[in-house]
């Protein structure tokens, strides 16, 4: 009798877990079946031919601790509206990674499109690609810029990982599967590739973000980190110097390819968080075990600033701007822990690049005497 009992009970719980199960794949389905709905690993990346590019008519809603953001791409594949320019209207091409692309704001609060809400009559080509480097966007303006012929290029150049970015080789570090972004070798092997590309764990993981049951995440100043941060070291080693040397090349390539397609080039730069705030510079010191003598925090900018003088290139430096708002108080410019602008950071970065990029418009109607 108590084994029949036992046996009855495994039965339950047999057919309980094969209806779970069952309800899994076909919830499972039925998501794959949808528009890319609500995402926290957004599938829309493609490579071609050995570049990292975003593929083309995608959207979803990209949720994390964070934020709770629209993310979409147009024909061309780009975060952008879905607008040809008039022919009153100056085409400017933006190349960047994830700051310039917007990841934690709306489309309408990334600086490329305050700006171009601001600035007409002009139409900003918003073609900035997370995780590229500008390596990556010197190939992005070989390719889009005959097409598009731009009056001015806009390279925005983010401090925090772009030298290392290049120096890894740009798009060559990753590998596309079925639109996810991954690390070529990256660990984590099969569950880790499940709970990116499983469309029920990804709406389940940002059911837990929107509810905020996910735990509080800080700052990890870990090897990563420190390969970043050593661009802000007053002698950097001898991989940081090669990745500043080669960011500084590819630079040259943009500037010879915008002037060669009659553009103006206009450089700007956007600045870590901890050059913005003393108390983390501080914890980012002590944690990768520096003393404060060993570091030059504006060094990246001073190294850039110094080149596009050499160039005759128009420069924008957001580091001051940024200190400005932020000894001003008001809302946070970068996302804790994550390194991304906020909306009111791209607010900050809209104010400062305005100008510039009205006189690099200028310059370019009145002639090469204008440079």
């Amino acid at each position: 009798m108590e084994r029949q009992k036992r046996s009855s009970q495994l039965a339950r719980v047999a057919t309980a877990a094969a209806a779970l199960a069952l309800s899994a794949v076909l919830a499972e389905v039925a998501l794959r079946l949808l528009p890319a709905g609500v995402v926290v690993e957004p599938n829309l990346y493609r490579m071609a031919d050995g570049l990292l590019l975003l593929r083309r008519d995608w959207s979803g809603r990209h949720v994390t601790p964070l934020w709770d953001v629209a993310l979409s791409t147009n024909s061309r594949g780009f975060r952008d509206f879905e607008r040809e320019p008039r022919e009153d209207e100056a085409v400017v091409l933006g190349l960047g990674d994830s700051q310039a692309f917007g990841w934690g704001v709306e489309l309408e609060e990334t600086f490329f499109s305050r700006i171009e809400a601001d600035l007409p009559p002009v139409r900003l080509l918003k073609a900035a690609v997370p995780g590229t480097g500008t390596s990556d966007q010197v190939e992005m303006l070989a390719r889009f810029g005959p097409a598009e012929r731009p009056r001015v290029v806009l390279i925005a150049l983010f401090v925090g990982n772009d030298f290392v970015d290049v120096e890894r080789g740009g798009s060559a570090q990753y590998e596309v599967v079925d639109g996810f972004l991954a690390h070529r070798g990256e660990g984590g092997g099969q569950l880790r590739r499940l709970a990116i590309e499983s469309r029920l764990l990804q709406a389940l993981r940002a059911a837990q973000f929107r509810l905020g049951l996910a735990p509080q995440r800080k700052r990890m100043w870990d090897s990563w980190m420190r390969e970043y941060a050593q661009v802000h070291l007053l002698h950097p080693p001898e991989r940081t110097r090669l990745a500043i040397a080669e960011t500084i090349e590819a630079l040259d390539q943009i500037v010879e390819l915008s002037r060669g397609m009659g553009a103006t080039p206009l450089l700007v730069a956007i600045p870590r968080s901890f050059q913005i705030d003393p108390a983390e510079a501080a914890e980012m010191a002590r944690g990768l075990g520096w003393a404060p003598e060993e570091l030059d925090l504006e060094q990246p900018q001073s190294r850039l600033a110094a080149w596009a003088d050499e160039q005759d290139v128009a420069f924008v430096d957001l580091l001051e701007p940024f200190r400005a708002a932020s000894r001003a108080g008001g809302q946070p410019l970068f996302y804790t822990p994550d390194a991304h602008l906020t909306a009111a950071g791209h607010a900050v970065a809209a104010q400062a690049v305005r100008p510039a990029l009205a006189q690099a418009l200028a310059s370019v109607d009145a002639g090469p005497q204008a440079r």
